[in-house]
């Protein structure tokens, strides 16, 4: 299936997701079935692509697909298991993080942007300190690891940051956008399940992670299809 024709099929499959929360009083089945299509169509379009390429990155990519996908199904199960879907989104963030900094392991002479400029680091740091900041009077037991899985996902979006000028201009702007909106689909999710309710939230969680993971697996299939990446 050619890139645009999936970025339609994948349109209506996050039109459908996005819409299930609002019927789902009325059709309970349709959102159990929509959104786990979200992973399962990016996943098998990942792979339909890169199976003849296959290396140790693109089964750290399939992994972090993998994981996303329980991560989803977890959160969405009647009961308490966000513990288990917060541990299946931190081994994708984790995964993802591998295959990020790849590229920082590869034989560039460019110093990357983070040696040249490691002040933007402090950027992230002050979003983490702020999203704990408000979280920090209602986390009880799990300040330890919601902590733990902040310092994760920021390290992850400074690792597609550092892609910088070492891939392909959209390949970065993919990538590092999708870590962006991954970040703050995850900060959405931790304060309207410990501090307050965001109106809306299942739409704009929902919006900014599914734009989130179809940029980050497009941008990453994009710099695979380009280079030997088996030679990083």
């Amino acid at each position: 299936m050619s890139h645009r024709k999936f970025t339609f099929l994948f349109t209506i499959i996050a039109l459908l997701q996005l819409s299930s929360n609002f019927l789902r009083d009325y059709f309970p089945w349709f959102h159990y079935l929509s959104k786990p299509a979200i992973m399962i169509s990016l996943g098998l379009f990942f792979y339909a692509h890169i199976s003849s390429k296959w290396n140790r990155f693109t089964a750290f990519m399939l992994i972090a697909i993998i994981a996303s996908l329980f991560g989803d199904i977890f959160l969405m199960l009647a009961g308490d298991y966000f513990i288990w879907g917060l541990g299946s989104f931190l081994l994708a963030h984790i995964f993802y993080l591998l295959v990020f900094t790849a590229y920082g392991l590869s034989p560039i002479s460019q110093e990357s942007l983070l040696k040249r400029k490691p002040w933007l680091v402090l950027i992230f740091l002050v979003y983490a300190v702020l999203l704990i900041g408000i979280l920090y009077p209602y986390l009880g037991k799990m300040l330890i690891a919601v902590c733990i899985y902040a310092l994760v996902i920021m390290s992850m979006s400074l690792a597609a940051l550092n892609r910088w000028k070492r891939v392909s201009q959209k390949s970065f702007a993919f990538v590092f956008m999708g870590a962006l909106l991954f970040m703050l689909s995850d900060s959405m999710i931790a304060i309207n399940k410990f501090a307050f309710d965001i109106p809306l939230s299942h739409l704009w969680i929902m919006t900014t992670y599914i734009t989130a993971q179809y940029l980050i697996v497009m941008g990453i299939l994009r710099q695979m299809l380009s280079v030997k990446f088996s030679s990083l």
